[in-house]
């Protein structure tokens, strides 16, 4: 079986990308497979925001990463220095907030070359 890393670079409110990613990961995780981690960056960073709040008739793509994180055990992992563009920082950054979910952990690009530095791994972005 296959091992993925998911690159997530879109916002929460591109409805397309964020559920297509979300749809490979939970397939991929049913056909078997392993999902390393999923990383977001850029504007994606906005997933791991506790200040997130979608209308009615929009789908919570927060809650349903945190519910594929819970139910599978996925890291749901978030560039920090992307976040802190973004208004999204921890009580390590020194900013004077902390607006992270708490399911998601902020962490450097490292975190996410130093997985795709095996040759098992797949990276996929979305």
């Amino acid at each position: 079986m296959a091992t993925f890393s998911l690159f997530i670079t879109k916002a929460p409110y591109d409805a397309n990308n964020a559920h297509s990613a979300l749809m490979f990961c939970r397939e991929a995780l049913a056909l078997g497979h392993c999902i390393e981690h999923v990383f977001f960056y850029a504007e994606g960073t906005q997933i791991a925001s506790s200040l997130s709040s979608f209308n009615n008739g929009e789908t919570d793509i927060q809650a349903l990463w945190i519910e594929c994180k819970l139910a599978h055990n996925v890291p749901l992992k978030v560039c920090t220095t992307a976040g802190i563009r973004r208004g999204i920082a921890c009580a390590e950054d020194n900013m004077g907030f902390n607006n992270y979910n708490q399911h998601f952990e902020p962490v450097g690009m490292l975190e996410y070359f130093s997985a795709l530095r095996s040759n098992k791994v797949k990276s996929i972005q979305f």
